[in-house]
């Protein structure tokens, strides 16, 4: 019992460090990602290891690519310090443009300088995407009837 508290513990205190190190924008219609690493720590590019993706009913995600990282001696392509992933967001056919949330999911493992790599972290999270392009169905109406009373004023006004 005491060996699965333990590894529950530990568990839990990597995955709230791991957290730490992420953060989630949204601006309009993009997401971005942000993995902050230490000084001796390194994300080697491993699709399988290192995405972002979303979750959504509302959204397609197409995945930006990945940010130009340095070359190592093995011919792989690294990243340190700040790491930043990214993708467009597009409305589905026939939704209408709202505020709605989405669960975004983001994958790494990253290895220290001497090269201990860490165990991949999958941080997941939901974030409420605010469309400010609303279709505001009431204004339109509004504006269409005042356009029709001035046209019945000016035919009026003409008749006499």
């Amino acid at each position: 019992m005491r060996k699965y508290l333990l590894l529950f513990l530990i568990v839990v205190s990597f995955n709230l460090y791991s957290e730490n190190k992420v953060s989630f924008k949204t601006m309009s219609n993009r997401i971005e990602a942000t993995i902050t690493l230490d000084n001796e720590e390194y994300i080697t590019l491993n699709e399988d290891f290192f995405y972002l993706m979303v979750e959504s009913d509302k959204y397609t995600f197409k995945f930006s690519g990945y940010p130009k990282g340095e070359i190592n001696i093995n011919g792989e392509t690294v990243y340190f310090g700040k790491v930043i992933l990214a993708g467009e967001l597009e409305l589905k056919e026939n939704i209408l443009p709202d505020d709605y949330l989405i669960n975004v999911i983001l994958g790494y493992q990253s290895c220290t300088k001497d090269g201990m790599c860490n165990i991949p972290v999958e941080v997941s999270e939901n974030i409420l995407v605010k469309n400010n392009q609303k279709i505001l169905y009431i204004p339109i109406g509004i504006g269409l009837l005042i356009i029709l009373i001035v046209i019945v004023l000016l035919v009026k006004r003409r008749k006499n």
